[in-house]
């Protein structure tokens, strides 16, 4: 099998151990490599990721390696990223790269020399000593970039690392044999992508987990979205929230985040998650005031958005940090991963804290109840990660926090209960005056889907 990837945001194969605190690394004092992939491109943009491993936060040399598909002069070609002791080293390749056509592609280190092939045909080389980086701080995917999004669009199939340097006829079994050869001297980790046919889904797995065919643990996540929950404003849908308690006394700083999809932006105001009290006067809401966003800091402050930014059916990514400034506090809005706009409260105050609910799709005192879709809210006491604008879009897991108040992935598929997966235990009961929110499978992003193979179909 292969995998499909869409160009979307967040389709791509995370090296799934970077959520337990570590990711994928070679080890230290390899002074050689070879990375291998086939891939078939659907639509060619300015740069796409095959395989790249780099730091999170985007920055001068933040690859540690990378094959990729990258706008070179107006003409779409393979370009490697190798990261040693010392630099980083560009390769150009000379290939045009070509929508529909199936690629063998190598980065190639002997510890002398960077080359890149093409279907075992050197394409260039540069001169490069030292030994491959390694830092496990830094997240390795397939499909995508860690750092800024160059999201794949086609086929990739069969990803291998060696820590060694593949000799050519090495190289030329592995291709003419489309991937069906015994060359496992140093193979690192190899992703065959063949664990599920296409067209297949399990309810109750919706991890698209590829195996580390060496067994050195990197196994890899294609996480979909899995379910979400429908509410009907009208009706009073919403979800109550257990154990109202500090978890929810947001001061500043907080994040509150979610994927929504409203059922209309006509004007009013609809909120996806608030904290109260019985007097009105203390707790929070984030919602929409008609297509711009709105937080509600409860009987002191609005904040509104000055543009639009949802849209009826559409799914949206929203978040908003509430924080500190020097005589004032302000809310800072992101939208699919990007600061939209920051507001700032002069002489603002923290909300009150003495609450009596919590609840998802609506305000929290059983009022401004949201019409549409919301999956995954997840709630911080603090600001969630230094690097908001990518990190609160991307990641349907969170790296370990002891902010993260309440995280409700939406992903029960069934039953009245939402659980909190933050280990807070704030589980939530559905509800309404008519009927209660029901379930549905989630757009709220893409993943890979299985393909047939193309590792045997050499060209």
């Amino acid at each position: 099998m292969a995998m499909n990837f869409t160009g979307a945001a967040s389709c791509r194969v995370d090296i799934a151990q970077y959520y337990n605190g570590t990711t994928f690394d070679v080890p230290a004092s390899t002074g050689a490599m070879t990375i291998c992939a086939w891939f078939k491109a659907t639509a060619l943009v300015t740069n796409q990721r095959i395989f790249a491993k780099s730091e999170l936060n985007s920055g001068t040399g933040s690859s540690l390696y990378t094959v990729a598909v990258t706008n070179d002069s107006g003409t779409q070609r393979l370009r490697v990223v190798l990261r040693t002791t010392g630099d980083t080293a560009l390769n150009g390749a000379t290939t045009t790269i070509t929508t529909g056509v199936i690629y063998f592609v190598c980065l190639w280190y002997d510890g002398t020399n960077l080359k890149s092939y093409i279907n075992c045909v050197q394409e260039a080389t540069t001169g490069k000593t030292g030994n491959v980086a390694i830092d496990s701080t830094f997240p390795c995917y397939i499909g995508d970039n860690p750092n800024v999004r160059l999201n794949f669009n086609g086929i990739i199939d069969d990803v291998r690392v060696y820590t060694r340097a593949l000799s050519i006829p090495e190289m030329q079994t592995i291709y003419y044999s489309g991937g069906r050869d015994d060359i496992v001297f140093g193979l690192y980790a190899r992703w065959k992508m063949d664990e599920k046919y296409p067209g297949t889904r399990s309810a109750l797995s919706l991890l698209k987990e590829l195996k580390d065919d060496r067994g050195n643990g990197f196994s890899a996540v294609a996480e979909d979205a899995g379910y979400a929950l429908a509410f009907t404003a009208a009706n009073g849908h919403h979800v109550d929230l257990a154990t109202v308690n500090a978890d929810f006394q947001f001061v500043a700083p907080f994040t509150i985040e979610a994927w929504v999809k409203p059922a209309s932006i006509a004007a009013g105001v609809e909120k996806f998650f608030g904290t109260y009290s019985g007097s009105g006067s203390n707790g929070i809401s984030f919602g929409r005031n008609a297509a711009k966003l709105r937080l509600t800091i409860h009987g002191l402050h609005d904040y509104d958005t000055t543009n639009n930014y949802l849209t009826a059916g559409v799914w949206t990514h929203i978040a908003v940090q509430f924080f500190n400034g020097l005589f004032n506090k302000s809310a800072e809005f992101f939208v699919n991963g990007s600061s939209v706009q920051t507001l700032t409260w002069a002489f603002g105050s923290d909300p009150g804290t003495t609450l009596s609910g919590a609840q998802i799709g609506a305000n929290g005192n059983h009022n401004e109840y949201w019409g549409g879709s919301i999956d995954m809210v997840r709630v911080w006491k603090g600001l969630a990660v230094s690097n908001a604008a990518q990190a609160l879009y991307i990641y349907e897991h969170p790296q370990a926090s002891t902010t993260l108040k309440g995280y409700w992935k939406m992903d029960d598929a069934s039953g009245t209960s939402v659980a909190d997966v933050s280990g807070y235990s704030h589980t939530g009961t559905l509800a309404g005056t008519t009927g209660v929110p029901a379930w549905e499978e989630s757009g709220a992003w893409a993943t890979p889907t299985y393909a047939e193979p193309i590792s045997n179909q050499p060209t």
